[in-house]
């Protein structure tokens, strides 16, 4: 399962941190990373690696209907990309 979220639309002056703190009240974040360009100023838009699937899923949930940092955010699942640009095929166990 993908237990990795894209969160756009950040306050450009949010650190790693930050954003950690914040998804931690849905569950164990794994990791976070704010992009940054060249200057290593925020870009928007975040990465957050969650340990479970259910803990994405809140992440998900909640996110998309409270928001973040006083704003409201688009939050979606990450997905694995080919060397090709398609996405790849995702088996699940059933």
């Amino acid at each position: 399962m993908i237990n990795t979220v894209c969160i756009e639309g950040l306050p450009l002056g949010v650190t790693d941190n930050e954003l950690r703190s914040s998804c931690e009240q849905w569950g164990s974040v794994v990791q976070s990373r704010v992009v940054k360009d060249a200057n290593g100023l925020s870009v928007g838009y975040a990465f957050v690696e969650m340990a479970t699937w259910q803990d994405a899923e809140n992440l998900l949930m909640h996110v998309n209907q409270s928001g973040l940092f006083q704003r409201r955010l688009f939050v979606a699942r990450t997905y694995p990309v080919c060397n090709n640009g398609s996405i790849a095929s995702i088996r699940t166990q059933s």
